[in-house]
């Protein structure tokens, strides 16, 4: 919920910066013609808006803490790279809900 306003105004930047011929392409291209176009012109953007806040977030809650925890007592040294991972995989699950919340 924190980064949905900075979203949208990546989302309507993008939307701004259409060309005629992304505007044909999303028109007349296939049904998810759109969400490539807002994929390519705002996935990086999006990802370096949604991974700090999503980081802050599971910090808060102790997520990441907490599976570092189990980690280290189940002795598991490979799945404490895993915690990092997680904060990166849910930032990119955010931003592919922002992609579908507009629809697009």
């Amino acid at each position: 919920e924190a980064a949905v306003p900075g979203a949208a105004s990546l989302l309507a930047d993008a939307i701004r910066m259409m060309t005629l011929a992304d505007t044909k392409a999303v028109l007349t291209g296939t049904n998810n013609a759109a969400t490539e176009y807002f994929r390519r012109t705002s996935e990086t953007n999006l990802h370096s808006l949604f991974l700090p806040i999503v980081k802050q977030a599971t910090a808060k809650v102790g997520v990441t803490k907490a599976y570092k925890d189990m980690a280290d007592k189940l002795n598991l040294g490979g799945l404490r790279s895993l915690a990092s991972q997680f904060s990166r995989s849910a930032a990119g699950k955010a931003r592919r809900t922002a992609s579908m919340v507009t629809g697009r």
